[in-house]
């Protein structure tokens, strides 16, 4: 029984520590070896997971989900020449990753620790002249600072997620903006903005009922946005801050010529539009590195059309059903993470593509339906 309960302590951890692996091998700290050690002892555990007790509809869908990613990813990479069984695998490590954070709830001590603590480093990193942020991390632009940051937010909300709490802690989400306004980039911004009012409006709205205090909060907020304005413009930190959008607006040129070169080969034939498109020998593909900046363009070059329908389904199902539940702040962090994923690299070449699973399975796992 003993042994038994510090297994399951021990499959609690898994999430975090992958994470952390990651976080120190694009900081130059590890080698790729220790991240591909723990792809095949996640492999080795899920597969033990899933299949150790009688079959439930919530792993029959697992396996289903597995199988899906094996077929699509094979057919779709026949079709463009690019077979990539690695990617197919780290997929599925994926989806047992997320049945992990289901089964066995992440440590809520350990991700607060790691989450202060990796924003005091960014914090420090971003603020030191002497370091050149652009080329920090290794294959990755200065975005990652604000992408990596929401993952550890995503972890660390939803180890809250199980825990009957009227009001979400505000904090969390103020300190993802400041990392987001040093990293001076367009999509962090606009995220943890959208984060913070949605849990302005989820805790100082949905849960009020005080029509008098309901209209405050309105005027608080336009008054504090007012006065951030004026304030950072005289102290001139809002040139700094927004000074991307300043200069290239809401659209980013570099991705508008990726997207529109991808959309004309999806639109070229229908066997590109079902089973994906090869991004080989395009020079604006390979001048990006592959890199389509869209995390669902990502999903349907790799395992195309039928597989990203049913992942996007699954997505918009999940929100339904916590709308439904009134688990208002998944909701919100699904929304914050896809809108954050449609602009840059954050799942089907990346590691944080767990949370992708990680919502798309939330309507069918049970354990963690609590109302907020």
């Amino acid at each position: 029984m003993i042994v038994g309960r510090r297994y399951r302590n021990l499959k609690s951890w898994i999430p975090i520590l992958f994470v952390v692996s990651f976080f120190l091998y694009y900081s130059h700290k590890i080698p790729i070896l220790i991240c591909n050690f723990h792809y095949i002892l996640i492999s080795i555990i899920g597969f033990f997971t899933v299949f150790k007790r009688k079959i439930k509809r919530d792993r029959y869908f697992v396996v289903l989900f597995c199988l899906m990613i094996v077929i699509f990813g094979i057919s779709s990479g026949i079709y463009t020449g690019d077979l990539n069984y690695s990617i197919y695998f780290k997929s599925i490590c994926y989806v047992f990753i997320a049945v992990f954070i289901f089964e066995y709830s992440v440590p809520k001590v350990a991700i607060r620790f790691l989450y202060y603590g990796v924003a005091m480093w960014f914090i420090l990193t971003l603020i030191d002249r002497n370091v050149d942020t652009n080329n920090y991390f290794l294959k990755l632009s200065r975005n990652y600072f604000s992408i990596l940051m929401l993952a550890l937010l995503c972890l660390y909300y939803i180890s809250i997620v199980d825990k009957k709490c009227l009001k979400i802690p505000m904090f969390p989400a103020i300190i993802y903006l400041v990392i987001s306004l040093l990293a001076i980039g367009r999509g962090g911004i606009i995220s943890s903005i959208l984060l913070i009012f949605g849990i302005a409006f989820i805790n100082y709205w949905v849960y009020q009922e005080d029509y008098k205090k309901r209209i405050l909060f309105v005027y608080s907020g336009i008054f504090l946005v007012v006065f951030m304005a004026v304030v950072g413009k005289e102290l001139g930190i809002v040139d700094v801050w927004f000074s991307r959008f300043e200069m290239l607006g809401m659209k980013s040129q570099g991705r508008s010529l990726i997207w529109n070169q991808y959309f004309s080969l999806v639109f070229h034939s229908l066997k590109n539009l079902i089973f994906g498109c090869s991004l080989q020998n395009i020079e604006i593909f390979e001048r990006y590195a592959f890199n389509l900046h869209n995390s669902f363009l990502q999903m349907h070059c790799t395992y195309g059309l039928v597989f990203s329908m049913a992942v996007l389904f699954g997505l918009m199902t999940s929100l339904w059903k916590c709308y439904q539940n009134k688990e208002f702040l998944v909701m919100l962090l699904e929304i914050v993470f896809l809108f954050r994923a449609s602009t840059d690299e954050m799942g089907f070449a990346f590691f944080t593509e767990f949370l992708f699973y990680y919502f798309l399975l939330y309507c069918l796992f049970d354990k963690k339906k609590v109302n907020l």
